[in-house]
């Protein structure tokens, strides 16, 4: 199914209930594309509140619409036949009642405090009177049309008639910023646009809430299909664990403990190194899977939540946590590291790490013989919540997104929420603990740090 808005798409129009944020959201596209924006509510009232007649009012749209480029704001659903005649894509934010009830309420009341005119040599105010007090009130114009216009606009993307037309729904702000930021005006022409159905439904059908959980599907997809035939990851993970054998001081029959192990590779490697590793994961098929790709079969394979693990006291010479700490709840991952320095013998080690800032922004796809993932993901610098969203548009079944709550403990809405330890943070939680702790370099690089802590 097509997910890109056409890169050669001209003409673009702008709807939603009173109070949507319509204008706001035009104008915003119409700067990023550099395309003339036709606002119809300035079209429309004249001087002085003068309501044209509809065949003065169809003329001036007809005469606006003849150029070859352009951004349409606004509803005035009578002049469909006009306006769709060309139209190429429909951008409808369809945001909750409350949402838009309180944006029209906080216009009126701005517009009432500075007077300010609506459109230029029109000399029409807003006034608190107007706005909430007559029967031409448009808070109440917004209480009234909001349920009626939106199940309009849903009957709309449904009919045949109106197949030509790419339909885009955004149902909140932070789709909305997401789409403004896709979007690219490139030699004159907009750059194709991502369209991720977790977040925007494009035409019809395409918004859903279909779900799987990690053990449901995801964790075996992305640790394991998603990496088939990749030659390089057996490398890539002999290269972290020498790194582990050189900064942990591991030696021949030393106990290893790798606390969220993933598809396993790294402590087959231990294992390949004589080392005696186990190996904790909350995904049973991943688990399995490694297990059938240990050729020492000598790896400990536990399946368990890292929360609920337990081991004796001074059971092993090193532990490592990798690209793990932040995904549970911080009073969480501070009583797993206690527990951590109870199974260290004295003079173990714990390796940890976390990256230093995950990219604020990033959206991709990848295809696969049996579907096409989509991902979008964000981190906020200010919350150092890392947010992570997957969605699978599978060849033989309905398409759906990550949903896991034992993922999600910073962000509900999130498939995957994670909290960004700084070096300092983290650094600080493993010297109250007792640790002696080392800043080393990371495998990875400079993206990424890593600590050691000694149990001395």
């Amino acid at each position: 199914m097509e997910k890109m808005i056409p890169p050669h798409t001209s003409r673009i129009n702008i709807i939603g209930t009173s109070g949507s944020g319509k204008t706001t959201f035009s104008r915003q596209l119409a700067k990023k594309l550099n395309f003339p924006i036709i606002e119809m509510d300035k079209l429309f009232w004249g001087p002085n509140w003068y309501w044209p007649s509809d065949e003065e009012f169809f003329g001036k749209l007809k005469n606006a619409l003849s150029s070859e480029k352009w951004i349409l704001d606004g509803n005035y659903t009578r002049t469909i036949p006009i306006k769709w005649e060309k139209v190429e894509v429909v951008i409808w934010l369809d945001y909750p009642f409350l949402t838009t009830l309180f944006q029209a309420i906080r216009r009126a009341i701005k517009r009432s405090i500075t007077g300010e005119e609506l459109w230029e040599k029109t000399g029409n105010r807003e006034s608190f009177k107007k706005s909430f007090l007559s029967k031409d009130s448009i808070i109440l114009w917004t209480i009234k049309t909001h349920k009626p216009v939106r199940k309009k606009y849903e009957e709309y993307m449904k009919d045949p008639k109106y197949s030509h037309i790419k339909f885009v729904r955004i149902r909140n702000h932070k789709e909305a910023d997401r789409f403004l930021e896709s979007v690219r005006n490139v030699n004159g022409q907009i750059e194709e646009i991502e369209v991720i159905p977790r977040f925007l439904g494009v035409g019809l059908g395409t918004h859903h809430k279909k779900s799987k959980t990690m053990n449901e599907f995801w964790s075996y997809f992305l640790q394991i299909t998603f990496h088939e035939g990749k030659t390089e990851r057996w490398t890539a993970r002999e290269k972290k664990a020498q790194w582990l054998l050189e900064n942990l001081n591991l030696k021949k029959d030393h106990a290893v403990l790798d606390l969220g192990c993933g598809d396993g590779i790294i402590d087959i490697w231990l294992s390949r190194f004589n080392c005696k590793a186990t190996a904790v994961d909350r995904a049973g098929s991943v688990l399995n899977h490694a297990k059938n790709e240990d050729d020492t079969q000598k790896v400990d394979f536990i399946q368990s939540d890292l929360q609920l693990v337990e081991f004796p006291e001074q059971t092993f010479h090193g532990i490592f946590i990798f690209e793990t700490l932040g995904l549970l709840k911080k009073e969480e991952d501070l009583k797993l590291l206690e527990s951590t320095y109870k199974w260290l013998k004295k003079g173990g080690r714990i390796a940890v790490d976390c990256p230093i800032k995950p990219s604020e922004k990033n959206v991709w796809k990848k295809e696969f013989p049996s579907g096409v993932v989509h991902a979008d993901t964000s981190f906020d610098v200010n919350t150092r919540i890392h947010e992570l969203n997957f969605e699978f548009q599978s060849t033989t079944e309905e398409a759906f997104i990550l949903k896991d709550s034992a993922c999600s403990n910073y962000a509900p809405e999130a498939g995957i929420s994670r909290y960004i330890y700084t070096q300092e943070e983290l650094q600080k939680i493993l010297e109250d603990i007792g640790y002696k702790v080392q800043l080393v370099p990371h495998y990875y690089g400079q993206d990424y740090f890593a600590l050691i802590g000694i149990k001395e």
